[in-house]
């Protein structure tokens, strides 16, 4: 498949409100948004030994190019078009450093939302892969 994926943890409502986000400001109209559960990220974890767990980051896959963390944000970013373009300057901030900000609200993104499901809404879109 030469799409453009992104792997979120399905069970994250913080995540799942941004792959809506996503979805809906994407102007490339190329991005897809898939789970960790679902068959899609099963192919693509046979092809790839070093594919992070996406219930710990969002995994970013374009061209067999695999991003994550920060790295994944920023180039989703740059996938979008628009305003999202200027996360490419992040890239000035050393990767240690922009990484590690991007795991403190990593690690507490399921404290972050509690009160709606965002992921009835974003199965219901014809852009997320199962």
């Amino acid at each position: 498949m030469n799409s453009i994926i992104v792997f979120i943890d399905e069970d994250c409502l913080f995540c799942n409100y941004w792959a809506n986000y996503i979805l809906e400001n994407d102007r490339s109209n190329k991005i897809f948004i898939s789970s960790s559960t679902s068959i899609e990220f099963e192919k693509i974890k046979g092809k790839y030994s070093t594919l992070p767990n996406p219930n710990e980051t969002i995994i970013f896959l374009k061209n067999r190019d695999i991003y994550q963390k920060s790295s994944a944000v920023i180039q989703i970013g740059l996938q979008m078009k628009g305003w999202h373009k200027l996360l490419v300057t992040v890239y000035i901030i050393p990767k240690f450093i922009r990484d590690y900000f991007y795991m403190i609200i990593s690690n507490r993104r399921k404290k972050l939302m509690k009160d709606q499901c965002e992921i009835i809404s974003l199965k219901k879109k014809n852009k997320f892969l199962r």
